[in-house]
């Protein structure tokens, strides 16, 4: 097996980021529209009645404007405000949509936003100051940010904790030093978004999709690296016709897949666009490592060969002949020199079979060298495969061969890392 390294296209989908979020589109025309449509966009939408009227708050639903809920969300409180409104819609709902489908995100702001005012307005009613009972407010950035604190619970820990700190941040500093309707909803719709997503997050998805990996492993076979997707840290995606998946790993910005994807002769085809979308929906570099020739030529780009394997059928190797005469004498020194051969899992085995590997795989690593100009990625890459090696501890096999189980006999074909322009 050879290795190359791809370079995919650069240029991407915008119109197909657009299809995957029509609420969003609509949703941010709709407030453009009605803002050209009113005049909010040229001047203070409270200053006029017919504005109050269409404005949520205390005081409308005290008088029984209950409409204001539904009307009041499509406007902005005064032109410079359209800027904040319309980037703050954008970002949190249009982040959600393609992760929670059109309709979960549109219920979801829909609910939060109408909610987090009717919270807001009786708390100001029932405790608040009297002249805080007559506030009125229009605006989406209720239900927007109460979908972007969602949203956190199923970002990476480190971008969570940050999502999370600058809303809070954001949220309760405007609350204390500037008080205002908008500045309470704000406060309990992260607040509430926050408590959705924890309770929403999926739970040891890890154990279910690796359990899924077997399975197709088993049933499809895989190729020389396969059983190494099924190691700890590594990513799925799955084909949401239960053709298979493709595992990768995920770090400073790259996704790295592991070898050719796993399945059916139809998601193997599709699984490298699939994948790319995924990237590009996800803001990450595609990569492919140790990926056979059919599909490095499906991601296009540049490849760089990084290796090769030879596969033997061992239900008929014999070393007979002349050409296994090197063969037959380092066999027969070994076992005079008591060097022989055996299959273990690497965590349960001696610590000074362990520190043996470890020396030797070092050693390897130390003596490589990288192109100039590919040595960043090459090195990461390099690095990274090596680490898997150190963390070998759950299988009893170091590859796939005929008579492997699980595994499917190909021959000796090409195979390709797909990357970033290096």
């Amino acid at each position: 097996m050879s290795a190359t390294a791809v370079e995919p296209p650069r240029t991407p989908d915008r119109l197909a980021a657009v299809r995957r979020r029509p609420f969003t589109v609509f949703g941010l025309l709709l407030i453009v529209v009605v803002g050209l449509a009113t005049g909010a966009m040229t001047g203070g939408i409270l200053d006029h009645a017919w504005g109050r009227d269409l404005a949520y708050g205390p005081a409308a639903l005290t008088s029984g404007q209950w409409w204001g809920l539904l009307t009041g969300p499509f406007l902005a409180i005064a032109p410079w405000c359209y800027l904040p409104v319309l980037a703050s819609f954008a970002l949190c709902v249009g982040y959600a949509e393609p992760r929670l489908g059109t309709r979960r995100t549109a219920l979801l702001w829909l609910g939060t936003q109408v909610g987090s005012v009717l919270a807001a307005s009786s708390l100001i009613l029932a405790f608040g100051p009297g002249a805080m009972a007559q506030a009125l407010d229009v605006g989406p950035s209720g239900g927007a940010l109460a979908v972007g604190a969602v949203m956190t619970a199923f970002m990476s820990t480190g971008v969570r904790r940050l999502a999370r700190g600058t809303l809070v941040a954001y949220v309760v500093s405007s609350f204390l030093f500037i008080g205002n309707l908008a500045d309470l909803v704000h406060l309990i719709a992260v607040a509430a978004g926050l408590v959705i997503g924890s309770r929403s997050r999926p739970r040891q998805q890890a154990v279910v999709n690796r359990d899924r990996a077997v399975h197709h492993l088993q049933r499809e076979g895989g190729g020389s690296i396969s059983w190494m997707t099924t190691w700890p840290g590594v990513r799925y995606l799955y084909d949401p016709q239960g053709g298979g998946y493709l595992a990768y790993r995920r770090h400073l910005g790259v996704a790295l897949a592991l070898g050719d994807p796993i399945g059916t002769t139809d998601w193997i085809r599709r699984a490298p666009a699939a994948f790319e979308a995924l990237c590009a929906d996800e803001h990450l570099i595609p990569s492919h490592f140790a990926v056979s020739g059919p599909v490095a030529r499906a991601i296009g780009g540049r490849n760089l060969q990084i290796g090769e394997d030879t596969l033997l059928d061992l239900t008929d190797l014999e070393f007979r002949g002349k050409k296994w005469q090197d063969i037959r004498t380092a066999r027969n020194r070994a076992g005079r020199d008591g060097i022989r051969f055996e299959l273990v899992t690497l965590a349960d085995a001696d610590p000074r079979i362990i520190a043996q590997v470890r020396a030797i795989s070092d050693g390897w690593l130390r003596r490589q060298r990288t192109p100039s100009s590919a040595s960043p990625w090459a090195a990461s890459t390099m690095r990274w495969t090596h680490g898997f090696a150190s963390r070998w501890h759950s299988t009893t096999r170091t590859g796939c061969t005929g008579s492997s189980p699980g595994c499917r006999s190909t021959g000796v074909g090409d195979a390709s890392t797909a990357g970033p322009s290096i």
